[in-house]
């Protein structure tokens, strides 16, 4: 759910708002129903992505919040859920500070990509493969 560019009339944005809860709430119950794994798009919306997830019965082993533009609060609700955040070069922008404690919060057990950490290029990569690959069912090899 995206709430970054609602109008600023209040009434109209609350009708947007909610078209974007119930089209949530059924991809999400698509999601539940298939075993499908889900991911997330949230700006301005977390507590109520959160909210409607708990709500959906979906397994939080397979939420990921891509682009994570959270805190590390938020990060760690997610993480306590089972679900995960994956980060973008956002994290690279000096106004981000937010986004990379957040990162560093998640840590490298969650990660499914991620430069901040300063940690060798291939145990990087081998650990966010592994984690994509369980993350949305691809067999190894």
């Amino acid at each position: 759910m995206d709430y970054f560019r609602l109008p600023t009339e209040a009434a109209e944005a609350e009708r947007i708002k909610s078209w974007q809860q119930e089209a949530f709430r059924r991809q999400l119950s698509l999601a539940y129903q298939f075993g499908c794994p889900v991911v997330i798009h949230s700006r301005h919306a977390f507590d109520d992505c959160v909210r409607l997830i708990d709500a959906s019965g979906v397994d939080w082993r397979k939420v990921v919040f891509h682009c994570f533009v959270e805190g590390p609060d938020q990060v760690r609700q997610v993480n306590q859920r089972g679900g995960r955040a994956s980060f973008t070069g956002i994290i690279t922008y000096a106004k981000s500070e937010e986004i990379r404690q957040a990162l560093k919060a998640q840590g490298l057990a969650r990660l499914m990509l991620e430069e901040l950490l300063g940690l060798p290029a291939d145990e990087v990569a081998e650990v966010a493969t592994r984690n994509a690959r369980e993350f949305f069912g691809f067999a190894t090899g």
